[in-house]
């Protein structure tokens, strides 16, 4: 239960042996009167709040909190993570790797041939002569 500033000012008073508040200090107050025209009052909706109402489509996604509940696997450090900081980055890496591998194969086939010089240790295999160029 929540008090009010006069029944905190009366504890208060009482703790530490200050005697009784009186009526002729008691001020009465308006709650609203420290508002200024035409402010928000702590009913109304706030201004995000009304745009919201207006533009739903707006609103931002909520975010989703993930607590990391996977095992330790050394301290400070859990098996989610390792793989999301470390494998992931090397797997992306990898992957990047073998694509540009399979390009450069792909270019070495269509420029290699097989071999028609009698006096080349690998003929009949595909190769590529670097001054003949096939």
């Amino acid at each position: 239960m929540t008090k009010s500033m006069r029944q905190r000012i009366e504890d208060v008073m009482k703790r530490h042996s200050l005697g009784e508040l009186l009526e002729e200090e008691v001020q009465e107050t308006n709650p609203d009167a420290w508002l200024p025209e035409g402010s928000l009052d702590h009913r109304e909706p706030s201004m995000y709040a009304r745009f919201y109402e207006r533009h739903p489509e707006l609103r931002p996604a909520k975010k989703e909190i993930l607590k990391d509940t996977s095992p330790l696997i050394s301290p400070g450090m859990t098996s989610l993570r390792y793989i999301n900081e470390t494998l992931l980055p090397k797997i992306k890496w990898l992957k990047k790797n073998s694509e540009d591998l399979a390009e450069r194969l792909d270019a070495f086939e269509a420029n290699a041939g097989e071999c028609q010089n009698p006096s080349c240790k690998a003929r009949g295999s595909l190769h590529i002569h670097e001054n003949l160029g096939g």
